[in-house]
This record gives C-alpha cells, structure tokens and sequence, in this order.
C-alpha cells in the first residue's frame, strides 16, 4: 500500500460550514485552506441555536463556550397573541443530563470568531479572503478562482452557503429554490432596553433562560418569535408572516432575498396583537425582512474530489407559522414547526469529515471514503430537510412519512408533537456523529451493514448507490 500522506485541502467558503469543515480536517494533519469571496468575512444575521449532537462535536474541538456568550435553553413557552395568557410550557432542565451535552444559543457572529480562533490561531488554517471561486473542476479537485489562479487540490470541499453556485456542479442537477408565500422580519434588541420597559419587564423577569416566546396570530397568521443569545444580553425577534408585495431590496427590485424594513412595516403585520408584544417589536432599532425560500434535497453530495456540505447542501427552512390543517395540533400540543438543526448538520458534516479522511491515501481511496462520507451524511441530512420544508401535521396525511423513509427506515415521531418533545430529541440529540462515522469505516468493506448497526445509513452502502429522497418530496 502506498503511504498515506496529508491531503491538500480547499474549502469554498467560511461561514459556520467552512470553518467547521477547515477545523475538522485541520485537527487530522491536513493542510487547509479556505477561499471567501468576501474581503473581510464575518458571519452575518441572527441567533443560532445549536443542540446536543452539534455541542459534543464543539466540546472535542476545544470551543470556549464562554467567550462565545453561550446561553442556555433552559424553556419553550407559547403565550397568546392577543390575551398573553400561558398556552404552552416545556421544560428542557434535563436535556444535559441525558444527552451529555448542552442545548444552547449563540449569537452568530460570536460563533463564528470563536470558530475563526479555533481555526487560524489553534490550526494555522490558511483564510483567503476576496478570493472568489468561479468554477470547480470535481474530477481532479481543481478550483478555478475569479483572478485566473487555479488551486490544485487532493479534496475539495464546498461550503458556500444557502446561495450556493455550486449545488449542480456537485449534483449534475439544477436544483433552484422555490419563494414561498412567507417572509419573516428580524432583528436583535438589547434585553437591558426590554426589560426598562414596565409592560415588556412582567414577560420575562424571573423566567429561566429560554427558548421561545412565541404568539400565533389569527388572520394575518403572524407567527412571532424570541430568544435570548450572547449570555442574555441580546433577544433575537423573528416575525414570520404571508410576503408583503411592497418591500423591495435596496436595489429597488421586489424582495427576492433580504431588504431592509421599517418600523411600521412591522407594526402593521402585527396590529392585533397584544400590545406587549407590539412594544417588543417597537424596541429594536431596525429591520431586515428576508423571504422563505425552499429547495428540494440533493439526491447526492459527492463528485469526484469534491463535496459539498451545510447550507450549501441541505439549506432548512427556518421555523413557520403551521398551515391551517395543522391549528388543532398547535392549540393542543404547543407545536413549534422548527427542529433547530440546520447549524447542527453542518457541524456534524465536518466531524464525519475529520473521521473519514482522518488516513485517507489520496491516490487510492480517497474517492472511496467519499462516498461513505455520502452513504452516512445523505440519509440523515435530506430527511432533516425534508421535515424542516413541511409542516409535520400536514405531510403525514399524503404520504409523507412513506416517501421520507427511502431514506429513514426505523419510525418517526408521531405528527403533532412539540418538535422540542421528547421523542424528536430522542430523533435528533441522542447521534453521536464520531461514533457513526467510525463504524462506517468498520464495516466499508464488507458484502453488507448489519441491521440497525449504523444509524441512518444509506441503504446500498455497499455498491455505491444512495437512495436519496427524490425531488418529489417537496411540492
């Protein structure tokens, strides 16, 4: 066998994937370069929260949860639109203590130079900003950049975000996302600015750091959401709602991504709801309003040398407003049609990543561990998908659940549960990425997995062939 040497490695991008991606290859010997088109790349947005399976894979690389204003989610409670009276309550104490891991928020940016530290400064990975890729070259790793470099790599590995150029160069498959009706205001306020407030002060004082705030609008069907990041000290507002026609983006054009909003376009969508929640709204010092867009899951994530991962691959729908056919299950069950776990499958991508390539001989097997690297990712990752862009209640009625288990084989929760409920914590929390990915690797070359050996693996991981969940699954 020929020696095993470290791989030459170029990533597409770095957001939270890239630098996960960079962070895991790095740890295994490999020399690691990113390329981001921006010339100064810090990770824009909201708050992300990240669960169990996506902190245990932080907690081996070394994350200072701390300096990274880590706050905990300790609570998920519904108040209603109009009364503010207790709809809904759940309790995550013991999710820790179960799982082993924490279940928490963080700002993005403050995650993302967190995950930068660990990266350049712990790993020497090499960030070359304002170098935009233009073309990958899948068969021999080659990335063709924007001012005519041409970067040879052993294993490409692209992480360029929900706006991804690069999904058919992977796919061999156009796969455009698709507007949906709804778009969703945000913003974040400073909690000291909420809680100087005498009517806002009564929601939130002596509550325990929590998941969700939430009210579900009649008629409008606004669906408005807050939770804390940064240690507490900051709220994240998101305020889902049907696509007002008259936003524009700052070039003028009709909203097809992001544009800025004002006060009033808030205030308006919002008008019959109880004034507490109103003045929340009011507090923040500006709006951007973004549509929800979908597209179908990727029926591959491997060409060649070259991979594609995070949002780049499996870009989630954020959490929605339940369609009509789902109201009894929300009034009932206090459903949140969201599993939070869009930034949880980048990371675990990157960990599957660190094992798999971690002796890999470049000349011989690389392209084998990659198609493990599908076999095990693809399954888990299309069915996340799948169930974030439909409404759970709804999907089960026309077959849904049938269609999703080409890919999933054992039973899913029940529909109109809490997706923070027991059993979709069970579903998602209780993976162990490395555990998974190392009995991958103990049983590639065998004739067949044994049954229920391996967690959501694809189910001709043998031979090669993925049955990945076909377009047909998102409507």
């Amino acid at each position: 066998m020929a020696e095993h040497r470290k791989l030459q490695v170029g990533i597409v991008g770095a957001g939270v994937a890239g630098l996960a991606a960079a962070i895991a290859l790095a740890r295994t010997g490999h020399h690691v370069q990113i390329f981001e088109k921006s010339s100064f790349k810090n990770e824009i947005g909201a708050a992300i929260t990240l669960s169990p399976n996506a902190n245990l894979i932080l907690e081996r690389w070394g994350f200072d949860f701390k300096a990274a204003g880590e706050t905990a989610k300790c609570q998920f409670r519904r108040l209603h639109w109009k009364t503010m009276n207790l709809e809904f309550q759940d309790s995550f104490d013991h999710v820790q203590a179960k799982y082993g891991h924490a279940f928490n928020a963080f700002h993005r940016v403050d995650l993302h130079r967190e995950m930068r530290r660990i990266a350049e400064d712990k790993l020497g990975v090499q960030i070359n900003l304002g170098s935009h890729v233009k073309k990958i070259d899948c068969p021999t790793g080659t990335l063709m950049l924007e001012d005519g470099r041409e970067i040879q790599n052993d294993l490409v590995v692209v992480a360029d975000g929900v706006k991804s150029q690069f999904v058919q160069a992977i796919t061999g498959r156009d796969l455009p996302f698709t507007q949906t009706n709804r778009s969703v205001f945000r913003t974040i306020i400073p909690m000291e600015r909420l809680m100087e407030d005498e009517k806002i002060r009564p929601v939130l004082e002596n509550e325990p750091s929590g998941f969700v705030t939430s009210a579900l609008g009649a008629g409008q069907d606004a669906f408005f959401v807050t939770y804390p990041c940064r240690d507490d000290k900051l709220m994240n507002i998101a305020i889902f709602h049907p696509t007002r026609p008259h936003l524009k983006s700052a070039e003028g054009k009709l909203l097809c991504w992001s544009a800025p909003a004002t006060l009033e376009d808030v205030d308006d969508v919002i008008s019959d709801f109880h004034p507490v929640w109103r003045a929340i709204a009011s507090k923040a010092d500006s709006y951007n309003v973004y549509r929800v867009e979908h597209r179908n899951e990727v029926n591959q994530m491997v060409n060649g040398r070259a991979c594609i991962i995070g949002d780049a691959a499996h870009a989630m729908m954020p959490s929605k407003a339940p369609s009509e056919a789902a109201r009894f299950s929300v009034a009932k069950h206090g459903v949140n049609i969201a599993y939070a776990q869009g930034g949880c499958m980048a990371l675990e991508d990157a960990a599957a990543l660190e094992v798999l390539m971690a002796d890999v001989n470049p000349e011989k097997d690389l392209e084998t561990r990659l198609k493990l690297f599908e076999q095990l990712r693809l399954p888990r990752c299309a069915t996340t998908q799948a169930l974030s862009n439909h409404t759970w209640g709804n999907t089960f009625r026309d077959g849904f659940s049938q269609r999703i288990q080409q890919q999933f084989q054992h039973l899913l929760p029940p529909p109109g549960l809490n997706s923070f409920s027991s059993p979709w914590r069970d579903f998602f929390y209780s993976y162990n990425i490395y555990e998974e990915a190392e009995k991958a690797l103990k049983y590639k070359e065998i004739d067949s997995v044994p049954d229920g050996v391996l967690k959501w693996f694809g189910l001709n991981a043998v031979d090669g062939q993925s049955n990945g969940i076909q377009s047909t699954v998102v409507h």
